[in-house]
């Protein structure tokens, strides 16, 4: 990145928003986590963007991992006086987020505000329409935030700025998304600007970081919100292995790769791993993959170099849901995929969606057999959600409620959500109270018994529970 050092002496606020819930905010998903906190991984690294390519001193608060409310950040604001406040919106949560800042907008007297996420990506004139944002980053949000900073406090155009949208004397203008090519010319995440002990990974525990080695994802799946992008950048090994270097000198303990599909080339995940052995660092680390990708060679890498959990989307045993879904993958080569997980000396946490009009009763029952035959130590259930601006959006928009303010993304026919509930929580009642997983989660229960009893708790108060809150509420 260029040095221009025009804000030197000026503040910039970069803020994780505070929620009534716990949440885990991306710029492509956002997710409830009731028992474990992560890093906010984008607001860190457009911080860093900031600090190198400013000179700006920039303030950052994780309300989330703070436990902080509303009037908190209010003080916090008060106390640093920013010129600018910068801000990540959810996707569930994108209309509270959106209200959170406006009201935060308020407490510093001519603080500008600029946002990003997803939606704003997709939907950028009806984020400026429902509130009083001055600026919004579409696309990469490192593209535009550094050029937006200069332009504003030089009083120069800021129409021209590539990804921008935002408002001058001649009112609104909109540019179009701004995405980072060379993804190694990006400073790492500034995680100096946070208290690491705050953050854990499900059932692994902590000091926890994220890492994030590619932008965009390989594959197309219509109900995620990774295609619309449309493009793959990735980082190189060295790059990678020198950001987890540095994590290692912070004292963080576990980490994960943060990418859609860690393992979309098998020689890239060799090199990095060979590249972590070399460099003798030893830590836990879990990465996110798909079934197709999983290979015993690469597996074996993995383990040696760290790795202790496989996250899988397996989403469905059903061809039928599979095709919905644009996902290539024969179902009846799943489960002999994932035991190469097991056999490589590793836990297999897999996603399993259901739900949707599309899904029948006899797509279920596929779905119920092959989960419950396969080697997963654990599952996590979701009911399908709908993203605006996803291919699965498009195919079904003649079926589904979507707004932006307030947020609804919903089946117009209530019976599906109902149904997919049902189904949710059959999935969680025959998989883990079977003796066999229980046995297999002894040791996890021992070494954090109170998380997990907490995750417990949760479970059965869900799978008994007689709401019908079309909401989607994550357990994990």
């Amino acid at each position: 990145m260029t040095h221009d050092k025009v804000l030197v002496g000026r503040t910039v606020a970069v803020v994780n928003l505070p929620h009534a819930e716990k949440l885990v905010r991306r710029y492509m998903c956002t997710y409830r986590s009731p028992c474990f906190c992560f890093p906010p991984h984008e607001l860190l690294q457009v911080a860093a963007c900031i600090k190198e390519g400013t000179g700006a001193h920039v303030v950052f608060l994780d309300a989330i991992a703070e436990n902080q409310r509303e009037e908190d950040v209010v003080r916090f604001l008060q106390k640093h006086q920013p010129e600018f406040l910068i801000t990540l919106l959810g996707v569930e949560s994108v209309a509270s987020d959106l209200q959170c800042a406006m009201a935060l907008r308020q407490s510093v007297p001519g603080m500008r505000v600029a946002v990003f996420g997803y939606y704003a990506t997709q939907f950028p004139l009806d984020i400026m329409e429902d509130s009083e944002v001055d600026a919004l980053f579409r696309g990469d949000a490192e593209a535009s935030c550094v050029p937006y900073l200069i332009a504003a406090v030089q009083g120069n155009a800021l129409k021209t700025i590539p990804g921008l949208v935002g408002r001058d004397k001649t009112g609104r203008f909109l540019n179009e998304p701004a995405y980072i090519r060379d993804y190694d010319t990006l400073p790492l995440p500034d995680y100096t600007m946070v208290n690491l002990r705050r953050y854990k990974e499900m059932l692994l525990g902590g000091p926890f970081a994220t890492v994030q080695t590619a932008r965009g994802c390989p594959y197309a799946c219509t109900y995620c919100t990774s295609p619309q992008d449309s493009r793959y950048v990735t980082r190189s090994p060295k790059r990678i292995v020198e950001e987890i270097e540095g994590l290692a000198r912070l004292n963080v303990k576990v980490f994960r790769f943060l990418d859609d599909t860690f393992t979309a080339s098998k020689e890239r995940v060799i090199t990095v791993c060979q590249e972590i052995l070399r460099r003798k660092i030893v830590m836990k680390w879990s990465c996110l993959s798909r079934v197709d990708t999983l290979d015993a060679e690469m597996l074996s890498w993995m383990e040696e170099a760290g790795c202790v959990r496989v996250i899988v989307g397996v989403e469905s045993y059903a061809p039928g849901i599979l095709g919905v879904f644009g996902k290539r993958i024969a179902p009846e080569t799943i489960n002999s995929r994932l035991r190469l997980i097991r056999e490589a000396g590793m836990e297999s946490l897999g996603f399993i969606v259901v739900g949707g009009p599309f899904e029948s009763e006899a797509d279920f029952e596929l779905t119920r057999r092959g989960l419950l035959s396969s080697p997963l130590d654990l599952v996590i259930v979701h009911t399908i959600s709908i993203y605006g601006g996803s291919a699965m959006a498009q195919r079904f928009k003649s079926e589904i409620e979507f707004q932006l303010m307030p947020y609804i993304s919903r089946w117009n026919n209530p019976d599906i959500d109902r149904i997919a509930l049902q189904r949710e929580k059959t999935l969680y009642r025959q998989f883990y109270f079977r003796p066999r997983i229980l046995l297999r989660q002894m040791y996890t229960i021992f070494r954090y018994p109170a998380r997990s009893f907490r995750l417990f708790l949760l479970l059965i108060s869900f799978l008994f529970s007689s709401s019908q809150n079309r909401e989607r509420k994550d357990l994990f």
